[in-house]
Order: structure tokens, then sequence, then C-alpha cells
């Protein structure tokens, strides 16, 4: 990609990412190139296991955005660094399902919803409550998550450590996290 289209999609992204920050729960998805990217795919079972049982005590095993009491979901969330083109891990939170889900809208797209596990009027209700909106306006925040979703994927993206270090599927590389 030129210089000039990148600047063009990495503007509409911070925009689409400002309009979207404002909300408690929103998609924030994670752009195609580097999916499977995560501390649950490269650390040992039991190690993973350790580290979220650590992160959904350290929330009194309450959602970290709606405080809801039920099982929580050890979610990834991450950060974007425009000008350097890496994806870096902020922070580890316990969230419950369907706020984990609205974050990965989708995974729910291609996988939940066409087999029925789980539906977007359940999606839109529950975001809806969190962020003290309508089910209607979920729809319009979903459509500019998959718009920030497409733009960012049109991007390269190396997955970098707390140190800014590239991460790859060496458990050596995780121990920082």
């Amino acid at each position: 990609m030129d210089t000039n289209r990148k600047k063009t999609v990495i503007d509409r992204v911070k925009k689409i990412e400002t309009a979207l920050d404002k909300y408690r729960l929103w998609g924030n998805m994670i752009p195609r190139g580097i999916w499977d990217n995560n501390l649950r795919k490269v650390l040992p079972k039991a190690e993973w296991d350790r580290i979220r049982k650590i992160v959904y005590k350290r929330q009194n095993f309450r959602c970290m955005i709606c405080d809801s009491p039920e099982k929580l979901h050890c979610h990834e969330h991450w950060s974007y660094d425009y000008k350097s083109g890496s994806q870096q891990l902020k922070q580890l939170i316990g969230l419950c399902e369907l706020c984990h889900m609205n974050q990965h809208l989708g995974f729910c797209q291609a996988s939940l919803i066409p087999k029925g596990k789980l539906s977007w009027e359940k999606l839109a209700d529950h975001w809806a409550k969190v962020n003290e909106k309508t089910s209607e306006e979920f729809y319009s925040h979903k459509d500019s998550a998959f718009e920030l979703w497409r733009l960012r994927s049109k991007l390269k993206w190396k997955v970098v450590d707390l140190d800014g270090e590239e991460i790859t599927s060496n458990y050596q590389k995780m121990k920082n996290f």
C-alpha cells in the first residue's frame, strides 16, 4: 500500500475508533492478518488457566464491563500503533459471555450466529443495556465496528510484547506477559 493510501486508511481508522471509544462496550475486532496470535494458543493450557484465574480473582469474579457475576471469559485487550504497525497486548480482562462476544462480532457473524448459538438480537440487547442506548443503535455501531475491522485488516501488522519485541509461537517470548 502506498504512503498516501495508508495515511488515508489510518485517518479513517482513527476517526471510527474515536466514535466507538465513547461506548463502554464496543466491537474492537482483531485485524484479519493476525487472528490466532494470542496467549491462549501460545501458552501451555495449565499456564493459561493459571493466568486467567488470576485475572478473574483480581476482578472479584465479575465482568469488567457490565459487572455481571456470570461465568467469565479471559479477553486480551490490544492497542494498535499505526506508526509502527504493531498490535500490543495491554491487559487481560474478565468478561461475561455477552460482553466478550460483543468484542468479537466477526467471530459471532462467522461462526456462532449461523449455527444458531447466538443471535444479533441478544447481542444488541446486551450492548444497549451496557451502553444505555437502544437495541436499534447497536446495528449502526456494528456497521462501524465492521468498517473499522475492514480498514485495520488492510494494514500490515506485527504482534509485539510489552517490550515491543515481536511475538512468535516461542513460549519464552511470552514470559513478559
